[in-house]
């Protein structure tokens, strides 16, 4: 699994761009792009969207979150869950392991569930008011 950083150059590098290059095709500076790939600044979540969507890739391909046979960690990490119905210690751990998150992973979670909703049919402001 690759760093963030590392993951947006490898990207950049398959596309074939420069970071001035792809700096101009999605709107911010060359010292952006810089940033990000050395791993100082994380993109905010607009900039990985408009990332993802030009490279067609995930964002967790875009950010390194698929290890070399692209399973997700958190899907390897979740298999130990193998019930549907999560026990109080369960949901407890999961809890435990979202607050550890940095507030821009959470973000990416809070994205992931939100998407994983609207695909399985179910409208997220209905969910969240029951």
């Amino acid at each position: 699994m690759q760093n963030y950083g590392e993951a947006l150059k490898y990207q950049r590098e398959i596309a074939n761009l420069t970071q001035p290059e792809l700096a101009k095709q999605i709107g911010t500076s060359q010292a952006n792009i810089s940033r990000w790939e050395h791993g100082e600044v994380i993109p905010n979540i607009d900039f990985c969207v408009k990332l993802a969507k030009f490279y067609e890739v995930s964002l967790n391909e875009l950010l390194g979150l698929e290890d070399d046979f692209g399973v997700k960690e958190t899907e390897k990490s979740l298999r130990a869950y193998d019930h549907h119905e999560l026990t109080d210690k369960q949901t407890v751990d999961l809890v435990k392991l979202y607050k550890a998150l940095s507030d821009y992973n959470k973000a990416v979670v809070f994205g992931y569930v939100v998407r994983l909703i609207e695909e399985s049919g179910l409208n997220v402001n209905s969910v969240l008011r029951n």
